[in-house]
């Protein structure tokens, strides 16, 4: 069986460009730092049910240092002159109060700059 903390795919976004969609690691916490300062208003209201623009240093390690198994979290990244950045972050997180259950809570975010292309639909398809 493969290593989920080690997934990585290629897909294509609908306006045709490609995108890599890869396990988050420990050392995508600036990348996500800087990802959520690039966040709208509605889009970081969105994902965290209030404007949120900042993580803390313990809410970085929760969000980049994940289990594979009841956490479980994937990015996406696109290269844009010459440079790749992570423009999308998809992820679920089996609640630990509810064991047996087959249910999950699930969060999307992406770069306002990037919505419209499929990027959550395809971090769906990849956490499935």
């Amino acid at each position: 069986m493969p290593n989920p903390s080690r997934y990585e795919a290629r897909d294509t976004l609908l306006d045709g460009s490609s995108v890599r969609i890869r396990a988050i690691r420990p050392d995508d916490k600036a990348a996500l730092q800087e990802g959520m300062h690039r966040l709208s208003r509605d889009s970081a209201y969105f994902r965290f049910f209030r404007v949120k623009h900042e993580l803390s240093a313990k809410e970085l390690v929760h969000f980049t240092e994940v289990d594979f198994v009841r956490h479980v979290a994937l990015v996406a990244c696109v290269t844009e002159q010459g440079e790749e950045h992570l423009v999308g972050v998809g992820r679920y997180i089996v609640p630990a109060s509810e064991p047996g259950l087959e249910r999950a809570e699930i969060a999307f975010a992406v770069d306002d700059a990037h919505h419209g292309l499929g990027i959550a639909t395809i971090l769906l398809r990849h956490l499935a």
